[in-house]
């Protein structure tokens, strides 16, 4: 919250003049409650750190909180000429300028912190956007593998036949290829059913939002 000394402040934004934490409340309450939110959820990623739904709410809890923080900033900039007039006139003590110029410099910094968690998670979801690109790439090569593989045997078999050394190995190498391919789509397939379902939960937190509005 806003040091209690600028309290006294009085500025004049929009043309109406109102006191300096009243301008800066909405933008404080918010702030607030997202860093609770945001808290919350870094919890749960120290249990689940790879949890893309996690994530991807820490993302946009981060993208809320750096408007708020922004919108707070912007105010203050507003207000900083004001402030700064009314301090030359004697009309604010010393004390109270100190206060007002403390709160820009830790509301900058505090922008700049958010700003740099989010920087770091966006490079931690191009990872895992890396990690599922791969995994397809590799089920698409598998499949491929698994098709060579089974016309391979079908030569083999016609001329050894199914008893050989040869079509027995190759039968081996199938079984093997086949339950990795088969791990490899359950995953996919829980990965996507993931993103899918952390859709239609964002979709329904929006249209809340809105029948709220």
């Amino acid at each position: 919250m806003a040091n209690s000394k600028i309290k006294g402040i009085t500025i004049e934004l929009g043309g109406d003049t109102t006191k300096l934490d009243k301008a800066l409340s909405d933008s404080e309450k918010q702030s607030k409650n997202l860093q609770g939110e945001l808290k919350g959820i870094n919890t749960l990623l120290k249990f689940d750190p790879s949890s893309i739904e996690l994530i991807t709410q820490k993302q946009q809890v981060l993208s809320e909180a750096i408007e708020a923080t922004r919108g707070k900033l912007k105010t203050l900039e507003q207000a900083q000429v004001q402030v700064q007039a009314q301090f030359e006139k004697g009309d604010i003590t010393a004390e109270q300028y100190r206060s007002f110029q403390r709160e820009i410099v830790s509301t900058q910094k505090k922008l700049n912190d958010l700003e740099n968690q989010q920087s770091q998670l966006n490079d931690v979801l191009n990872q895992a956007e890396s990690a599922y690109s791969s995994l397809t790439n590799k089920i698409s090569n598998q499949e491929s593998e698994l098709t060579s593989l089974k016309k391979e045997y079908a030569n083999i078999v016609l001329e050894f036949g199914d008893t050989s050394d040869e079509a027995q190995n190759l039968v081996k190498k199938i079984t093997d290829l086949s339950g990795e391919l088969n791990d490899n789509k359950t995953r996919l397939n829980n990965a996507e059913k993931a993103a899918e379902d952390l859709s239609q939960s964002l979709k329904k937190a929006n249209d809340s939002a809105k029948d709220t509005d």
